[in-house]
């Protein structure tokens, strides 16, 4: 039997929603949980999912139309099951004399033209996908001042999250942020880098050192949250990092590093590390490992979004600090690079054996 897709109940309150714009073309096969169509509430353009995995069969309301909750949208058949031929599309009903007003921080929307399949936005009317409206609540952008790259214009997260990565502006130099700091037990670390060390060296000679550890779990980090990589390296399977050397000038040393990296190859890619521009924004790591200090509070130095800095080891334990920039790396993911960062020093063979 065909899977009936019913307009949703999405609050309490709701009892009819409007068509907006179907995402799928009848006759493609569907996965349970994909976005099917778009439908307005008096409050917001959402997107229904599908109810299970098919073939979706023909819209049976048109474009435009304000539906009752549960009315039936159209089916999804079985593989081999035959579809039911396209019935006539009933016109949009007609709409209240006085419609709802509009909520007063959205653009003044016009009625969207009844069509059989997904139509251009119409003048004033602005497509967004859920995540995209949810990652820009997250960085405080206005995603109806975005132009979208999605399928017929729709603005989706990749567009928020190049807008945050294009506008990111220095912070103030008098403060970092986001500070954070965490306890790292490093003994199995540094009793894994005395027995690796000697044997994993780059061509030059130079052994593995204890930034070299903490680049590679960011890495690691980094290859296995997404959504952490796409706040600040979007669509790339590289991360840019940068070494802070303790000179006089505090000079940073710069290095592209693959996200599956091993040890030895973290080694090499520092040894060619070449000065970092002014421009190249880069998460700074910085090793006071055999200093006498234990944290840092520093402003960061434009325009990298984030500093990891490993303290000094003491009664078995070590401070890692992180000052991030809250308009690249908002205070819950900088947690999660944080805690996720510290849990790979902790437990270090996961950094060698994936």
């Amino acid at each position: 039997m065909p899977h009936p897709v019913r307009m949703p109940k999405l609050g309490l309150t709701m009892e009819e929603g409007t068509v907006v714009a179907w995402l799928v073309e009848p006759g493609q096969t569907v996965e349970a949980g994909q976005p099917l169509l778009e439908i307005e509430t008096d409050k917001v353009v959402v997107e229904v999912e599908a109810p299970a995995s098919g073939i979706l069969g023909p819209a049976l309301v048109a474009v435009g139309e304000r539906l009752p909750v549960g009315t039936v949208l159209a089916h999804i058949y079985a593989e081999g099951e035959p579809i039911a031929e396209r019935a006539p599309v009933r016109a949009p009903s007609p709409r209240p004399p006085t419609p709802p007003p509009e909520p007063p921080s959205l653009p003044a929307q016009r009625a969207p033209t009844p069509a059989a399949s997904r139509p251009t936005p119409a003048a004033g009317r602005i497509f967004s996908s859920p995540r995209a409206r949810k990652r820009a609540r997250e960085l405080g952008v206005d995603w109806r001042t975005l132009s979208g790259s999605g399928p017929r214009g729709r603005i989706i997260e990749r567009d928020v999250l190049r807008h945050v990565q294009r506008t990111s502006s220095p912070a103030p130099t008098s403060a970092p942020g986001i500070l954070l700091q965490a306890t790292v037990q490093p003994d199995a670390l540094f009793a894994l880098h005395r027995q690796l060390g000697p044997h994993i060296r780059a061509d030059g000679g130079l052994e593995p050192t204890m930034a070299d550890w903490l680049a590679l779990a960011v890495a690691h980090t980094l290859a296995a949250d997404r959504d952490l990589l796409a706040a600040l390296w979007p669509g790339s399977d590289e991360i840019g990092l940068g070494l802070l050397e303790l000179d006089e000038h505090a000079t940073v040393s710069a290095m592209m590093l693959p996200l599956r990296a091993g040890l030895g190859t973290v080694v090499q890619r520092r040894q060619a590390a070449q000065p970092a521009s002014t421009d190249s924004p880069l998460l700074l790591l910085l090793d006071l490992s055999r200093t006498r200090i234990d944290s840092l509070s520093m402003a960061l130095p434009p325009p990298h979004p984030a500093l990891l800095a490993l303290g000094r080891l003491q009664a078995a334990q070590a401070a890692l600090t992180l000052a991030a920039r809250p308009n690249r790396l908002p205070l819950p993911l900088a947690v999660r690079l944080l805690e996720q960062v510290c849990r790979r020093l902790d437990e270090p063979y996961l950094l060698i054996n994936r």
